[in-house]
């Protein structure tokens, strides 16, 4: 009969659990104002500013290669939108949280238009996201219209 390591499978159901949790603890489209530090940690990068709007506020943070702004809702606590510039594109997949699979299926599907190959625009039934740039100035941003604070419109996310 062989002697079952009662200490490894707690500590190996632990740690699936806690790996699991951090994934979701990202300030993505629809996480919680309390989360945008841990992508700044996620990215290693830097608190850049903070400013207060009308309805909302935009956490600024730099990862050195791309600078992240983060608008979250002052009446919901949401991240309702989010918008990069730099060198690079960040892992969207971070970003956009629960939402990337749906972002990732839509625009696989969607043919790349002759002659736009410095931009693409992605509109799912939750979520817009649209990219724009060329090297070493790669732009883009992701939000949710039906999660935009009232007054506030999408042209405000950049």
């Amino acid at each position: 009969m062989k002697k079952i390591n009662y200490v490894f499978i707690l500590v190996t159901v632990f740690l699936t659990a806690t790996l699991m949790y951090s994934h979701n603890t990202y300030a993505a489209l629809g996480g919680n104002s309390a989360s945008v530090e841990a992508d700044r940690a996620h990215f290693n990068a830097t608190k850049k500013s903070s400013v207060s709007k009308v309805g909302y506020s935009i956490q600024e943070i730099d990862a050195g290669s791309v600078t992240i702004r983060e608008y979250v809702s002052t009446t919901s606590d949401l991240v309702f939108g989010i918008a990069w510039n730099g060198f690079r594109n960040p892992d969207l997949g971070i970003l956009l949280g629960t939402y990337a699979d749906e972002y990732t299926k839509v625009a696989t599907q969607k043919a790349q238009i002759h002659g736009q190959k410095n931009s693409s625009s992605v509109k799912t039934s939750n979520i817009t996201v649209e990219q724009w740039g060329h090297m070493r100035n790669l732009q883009g941003r992701a939000y949710m219209q039906s999660q935009l604070p009232e007054g506030v419109q999408s042209d405000e996310i950049k």
